[in-house]
């Protein structure tokens, strides 16, 4: 059975975020997890893998978090001072980081988009 709550724990590590702050994100690391439990192939069981699957989950929520909170880029001009944001690099790391437990996990997995050839 999944332990939702270190799930939640491993993403609150991720994102750097408080207990408060988390509470609006519970949702979102649930059907994450969900997801990931969806997947795995018939006889796997969760807890036999559970710090790679849970740490997978988590860093599925963090992906899509980081998406979420990180649309706006673009450049502020005040007198002589621009200042740019730029958050590709944050979310290319954070797909990277779920890229590379998605491939530690692929035999655990069921590859319903074809998605391990492409890694």
């Amino acid at each position: 059975m999944v332990d939702f709550l270190e799930v939640t724990d491993r993403f609150r590590i991720m994102s750097k975020l408080s207990e408060e702050e988390i509470a609006q994100y519970t949702e979102m690391i649930r059907l994450c997890t969900e997801e990931i439990e969806k997947k795995l192939k018939p006889g796997v069981c969760w807890e036999e893998h559970c710090p790679l699957l849970q740490q997978l989950a988590a860093a599925t929520a963090y992906y899509r978090y980081i998406v979420m909170t990180n649309m706006t880029t673009g450049s502020i001009n005040a007198l002589d001072l621009t200042v740019t944001m730029d958050n590709t690099k944050q979310i290319q790391a954070a797909k990277r980081l779920k890229d590379e437990l998605t491939v530690m996990a692929k035999g655990l997995l069921r590859d319903d988009v074809f998605l391990f050839g492409m890694m």
